[in-house]
């Protein structure tokens, strides 16, 4: 160990790169670990995952409660369950508090196997009255005393609700359904048996079903307002074990993970620990003649190969280690904005899984980057690389195979990462109908004369109201009859003024003048409605009796969401609305901070005020992570290839200062040289780019086409792609072909 010790402190190069690059590798992989890990112990005692359904509508990981009728009179649908969260006044043993509250149906604890410490779960909610509640709750609000029994007050609007302590379930520390302390019959109010409410829908459904038809028939079976009038989304089923955060809304799930961006994380993972594997081995194989008489003599002296191979894979587990060491410290720092990016919280070695399999990793990665230099250090002859004869141009060809390797891969990721944000910029900008920039919405100011204190500021353009911000969906839904058929109509409520906050132009009107009740359709709804007046025989101007008016296109949502019906404008009464909308003179972050400033003069501090350009954005925040990711694990990439790149350079220099020194001596230029340990390098770069630049062509080409609105797939982003990554090779072996063009043949020949 001690000469492997003293060929690092004479190598620091090599062993920088090669603890850098372990280091870098490592700690993403650390960061996975505990990521994977952490997402696998969600609700862990659900072990049937995969035989549960959540009913939803599109868009949504909710649907209705009144969805049970539907549910029972299908016989596919063999159990079901349902749960919502709620935020209640709650008084428990005289002490009052506020807390979230699962509401959930009577068979909770039976469908789902959370454990109980008292209680059946087949009683414990049978009443509309029971509680059960969680072993922390019960310490905390009745310390020493058997909670069974205790009551917990819900303090409604109009009444108080009385609820008895059945049973207590142990804590779980990581779930996506049970995020609450206490859980109640979800018929705890009296109202709550008839009320229309969003939940939760999980279902066992038999192997046999037809999931698009069953859908179709527990929403045409349900017989409230919004499914006989076609007014709710379409219906839906994902296995919970699927379900992940890009559903749309996630309430009242919690925790969901981004399953795209889960497997995505885990390739690049792969792909830099494999590139920092693949460095040890080549970089230890080039480096190899510097220890190969060494490691010969002791052969010869009576070591044998199994002994000689168990060395080398032990110094590769000393430099793992303490890779691994490193690679920790840089997954701690990293650990906050991988979180961030993943959307999840990452807590790196937070339970003892993670440990065990630290230590699997640091095991795994030393054999595998130590076997490989091992059989080749052990089968070379003793005697031949005693005398000096073994062959050093093998470990520069196969290095050079690597780096080109490397350089496609790196062409792949770069092209993925330029295609990805110029396609995210398309879409962001891509018109919607009307203006986001310098548009702001503004919440919480009841009763306040916003015009009145906010007309006046330099910022401050114009003010109107809506309903909701058209970036975030609609205001409602509402039907409208034309001739024998019905349509649906997505309604954008606002004021009249808002008009000319958001830009959207009239295009025509069907009266003098604008009054409250009016709905304006779009251009492409006013012509469907024509046409199917045409194919009814229907007289076109009872259209004027389904709205006032034709306004330009506008879409709710993103560039990408999909919406049935026809989008139409409603002016509602002012006092009727409750979100401003401001269009502003000045850059948008400038108008936040003046309206804050000048509201919180009036005492107004808890507002909410957002630009729709950021809502936008937000809608993208998947392609947004994405692109962070790739051009992360792109640069990681690069990074490793420019330091194999390096320490191959150094190598080959070495070795070939020699040959150099004789071709200057019979007349070669010190140009030549340099262009000749170029074309070396960047050859292997070419050759991966016959492979990578058609894969990368593919795999864009098929990503693009998922989206309506995309970018030319144009060959500039390959061309570029290959020229970033042929100007990092150049650079990175400039300093190398310029000390061996410079070469003194005297001083090289001499020391030969």
């Amino acid at each position: 160990m001690k000469s492997y010790l003293r060929f690092l402190s004479r190598n620091k190069l090599y062993t920088a790169i090669e603890v850098v690059g372990l280091s870098i590798a490592l700690a993403f992989v650390i960061l996975l670990s505990s990521y994977i890990i952490d997402s696998i112990s969600y609700d862990k005692d659900i072990v049937d995952k995969d035989e549960i359904y959540v009913c939803h509508f599109i868009n949504k990981a909710s649907s209705f409660n009144i969805l049970g009728s539907s549910f029972e009179k299908c016989p596919e649908v063999e159990d079901y369950c349902q749960f919502t969260e709620l935020h209640l006044h709650l008084s428990a043993d005289g002490n009052a508090f506020e807390d979230d509250v699962l509401a959930v149906s009577s068979n909770f604890f039976e469908f789902l196997p959370y454990k109980l410490t008292y209680g059946n779960a087949a009683d414990v909610l049978a009443n509309n009255h029971f509680a059960v509640v969680s072993e922390s709750f019960a310490d905390r609000m009745f310390p020493g005393d058997r909670p069974i029994g205790k009551q917990v007050v819900c303090c409604m609007e109009d009444s108080n609700v009385t609820l008895t302590i059945t049973g207590v379930f142990e804590d779980v520390e990581k779930t996506q359904i049970l995020n609450a302390d206490i859980v109640i019959n979800q018929n705890f109010y009296d109202y709550q048996k008839d009320a229309l409410f969003p939940c939760g829908n999980l279902l066992h459904i038999s192997d046999d079903a037809n999931l698009t038809e069953l859908a179709e028939r527990i929403y045409n079976g349900c017989d409230a307002f919004l499914f006989t009038e076609k007014l709710a989304p379409k219906l839906t089923f994902t296995k919970l074990s699927e379900l992940d955060v890009n559903i749309g809304d996630p309430s009242p799930f919690g925790n969901l993970y981004d399953r795209a961006l889960q497997k995505t994380f885990t390739l690049f993972c792969v792909i830099l620990l494999v590139f920092a594997i693949l460095n040890y081995i080549f970089l230890t194989l080039a480096f190899s003649r510097f220890r190969i008489k060494e490691l010969s003599i002791r052969m010869l002296l009576g070591t044998n190969k199994m002994r000689a191979s168990i060395k080398i894979i032990a110094e590769s587990m000393m430099l793992t280690s303490l890779a691994f060491g490193l690679g920790i410290i840089l997954a701690m720092a990293l650990e906050s904005s991988a979180s961030e990016l993943l959307r999840c919280r990452i807590d790196i070695f937070s339970n003892t899984v993670e440990v065990v399999w630290a230590i699997m990793i640091i095991v795994f990665t030393s054999l595998l980057s130590g076997t490989v230099p091992a059989l080749s250090s052990t089968l070379v002859d003793p005697i031949n690389a005693v005398k000096g004869e073994t062959r050093r141009s093998d470990k520069v060809f196969f290095a050079k195979a690597f780096i080109g390797i490397q350089g496609g891969i790196c062409i792949v990721i770069i092209s993925i990462a330029i295609a990805m944000f110029f396609q995210t910029r398309k879409m962001i900008d891509a018109p919607l109908g009307y203006d986001t920039e310098r548009v702001l919405t503004l919440q919480g100011c009841d009763g306040l004369d916003i015009e009145n204190h906010l007309g006046n500021l330099p910022s401050v353009k114009s003010i109107g109201k809506i309903g909701r911000s058209p970036v975030q969906l609609s205001s409602g839904a509402t039907q409208a009859r034309i001739g024998n058929d019905m349509i649906k109509l997505n309604r954008l409520d606002c004021s009249v003024s808002a008009l000319e906050v958001l830009g959207i132009e009239i295009v025509e009107q069907f009266s003098s003048e604008i009054n409250v009740w009016d709905k304006f359709i779009t251009e492409s709804g006013y012509q469907s409605i024509l046409k199917s007046y045409e194919v009814q025989g229907v007289d076109p101007e009872n259209i004027k009796t389904v709205c006032s008016g034709v306004v330009k296109d506008f879409r709710f949502g993103n560039i990408t969401t999909v919406t049935d019906g026809v989008n139409c404008i409603t002016i509602m009464p002012a006092d009727w609305i409750p979100l401003y909308v401001i269009k502003c003179n000045t850059e948008e972050h400038q108008a936040i901070a003046e309206i804050s400033d000048r509201l919180k003069e009036v005492s107004i501090n808890d507002l909410e005020i957002s630009s729709m350009t950021d809502q936008l954005q937000e809608t993208f925040i998947k392609e947004k992570n994405s692109i962070v990711m790739i051009s992360t694990f792109a640069v990681l990439c690069v990074l490793l290839t420019i330091m194999a790149i390096v320490a191959i350079s150094s190598y080959y220099s070495q070795m070939k200062t020699h040959v150099t020194a004789i071709n200057k001596v019979f007349g070669a230029s010190q140009k030549k040289v340099f262009w000749d340990m170029v074309w070396n390098f960047t050859v292997p770069i070419l050759i991966s780019s016959v492979i990578a630049v058609p894969v990368a062509y593919l795999y864009i080409d098929k990503w693009l086409q998922s989206y309506p609105v995309r970018i030319e797939n144009t060959f500039g982003i390959y061309i570029g792609s290959l020229s970033l990554v042929l100007m990092i090779v150049v650079a990175s072996i400039t300093l190398q072909a310029i000390r061996l063009m410079r070469t003194n043949p005297a001083e090289a020949l001499k020391k030969e």
